[in-house]
Parts: structure tokens; C-alpha cells; sequence
């Protein structure tokens, strides 16, 4: 079985736009950019190359967020250890026989 679209009767096609709108000018920005900035920019913000390097990951204006992660994680796993040994009654050891 094959698929064929159905076409609309040609009285039903406008070819007049809706609302008389006009179409979006295309981008001038776009032609005014240079051949490198062009490369640039179909290339995209992120490639693997940069991705791979281990200097897009750790850099000196993020320090204190990793600070932040090393605290939250640190807290964290102590919380997991030690969630046994803090009593509901204000003792931090209770004493387990």
C-alpha cells in the first residue's frame, strides 16, 4: 500500500498573506559577519573539541562553586555514616549495647 497526500482543490490554496503581514526580513547581521566569525558561528557554542579539553571544565571563575560541591558533598556523606548515631533527644552518640 502506498501513502499519497491528499491535495487541496486549488479554490481552498490562498496566496494572499493572512492579516497582510509581511514576511520577516532575512538577518543582516548574518551577512556582515567575517569568514572566521562565520565558521564560528555554524560551528556552534559547544564542539567536542572544546568539550573534550579539560580546561573548559575546571576554571579559576567557577572556584566557588566547586568549593560549595566539595562542603555539599562532604555533608552529605557524613549525614550517611553517622545518620545512626545521632539520637532524637539532643545526644550526638547514643550508647548502643
Amino acid at each position: 500500500m502506498t501513502y499519497k497526500p491528499i491535495e487541496s482543490p486549488q479554490s481552498q490554496i490562498r496566496t494572499e498573506p493572512i492579516n497582510d503581514a509581511t514576511p520577516y526580513p532575512p538577518v543582516a547581521a548574518y551577512d556582515e559577519l567575517t569568514e572566521e566569525e562565520r565558521i564560528e558561528y555554524e560551528k556552534g557554542i559547544l564542539t567536542w573539541s572544546k568539550v573534550k579539553n579539560w580546561r573548559f571544565w575546571i576554571r579559576k571563575e567557577w572556584i566557588w562553586y566547586y568549593v560549595l560541591f566539595v562542603l555539599l558533598v562532604v555533608v552529605v556523606a557524613l549525614m550517611a555514616f553517622f545518620h545512626h548515631s545521632v539520637s532524637p533527644n539532643g545526644n550526638v552518640f547514643m550508647n548502643v549495647e
